[in-house]
């Protein structure tokens, strides 16, 4: 499962022609986001109210992020209370984010990359 993992997100980063977009929203393509000022973290959602979301990070802080961006341009996945994720974007504040992908993470916090 790992290689097909590798061979998904590889694929998805080499687009067929010059710009081809990813088929499947929920891959993320590095080169769709930003370069400038951009991070990731993983965390579990704590709460949802529309398109905020309260992501605890595996430090124990939260952050609030806003998935209306990642959400429009179909680059999120499902959102639930409790379920482990990773947010690519740009922090807009102290304690907040602006999500441009949200991809499902594994449920062990042990096996996330690290937050940068």
């Amino acid at each position: 499962m790992r290689i097909i993992t590798l061979a998904a997100i590889f694929l998805a980063a080499v687009p067929a022609a010059a710009g081809a977009q990813a088929r499947d929203p929920h891959v993320v393509v590095r080169s769709a986001l930003p370069a400038g000022g951009l991070h990731e973290i993983s965390g579990t959602i704590r709460g949802i109210s529309g398109t905020q979301l309260v992501l605890q990070l595996r430090n124990g802080r939260s952050v609030l992020v806003d998935a209306a961006r990642a959400e429009r341009e179909q680059r999120a996945t499902a959102l639930f209370v409790a379920r482990p994720v990773n947010v690519y974007g740009a922090y807009t504040a102290p304690g907040k984010f602006t999500a441009w992908a949200i991809q499902r993470a594994r449920t062990n916090p042990r096996t996330w990359a690290p937050d940068r």
